[in-house]
């Protein structure tokens, strides 16, 4: 776990970000492992993958029953999600539990991170 202040936390560009994925598959309708204590915060969300195999890739947050995962949203309030290399901006609560959603294909290869 990862949280703001945390020293052991990993600096991108100077600034605190979390990694959510280091070369994944994420098959078709599973999710990445959870990263929990995400300082709130205006992010931008990188996902790159090697093959993304028509698959759309969501960024998530557990919901308040601690078993839900709910679809974060971006700046405009759509669903934060990207079907090709890229990133977008997106805002997460204080002390969030994050992990991405494939959908539609399993992509290969997945780096994502928010910094």
């Amino acid at each position: 776990m990862k949280v703001q202040g945390d020293p052991t936390a990993t600096p991108i560009g100077g600034f605190l970000g979390y990694d959510l994925a280091a070369g994944v598959t994420i098959s078709a309708g599973q999710t990445t492992a959870p990263v929990e204590g995400v300082a709130a915060g205006s992010y931008l969300l990188a996902i790159l993958a090697t093959n993304w195999n028509g698959a759309t890739i969501k960024l998530k947050f557990l919901g308040p029953d601690g078993v839900t995962n709910m679809d974060a949203k971006d700046a405009e309030g759509n669903a934060a999600s990207l079907s090709a290399n890229g990133h977008l901006g997106v805002v997460v609560g204080g002390n969030a539990t994050l992990c991405l959603e494939a959908t539609g294909g399993a992509p290969t290869g997945v780096y994502a991170s928010i910094s």
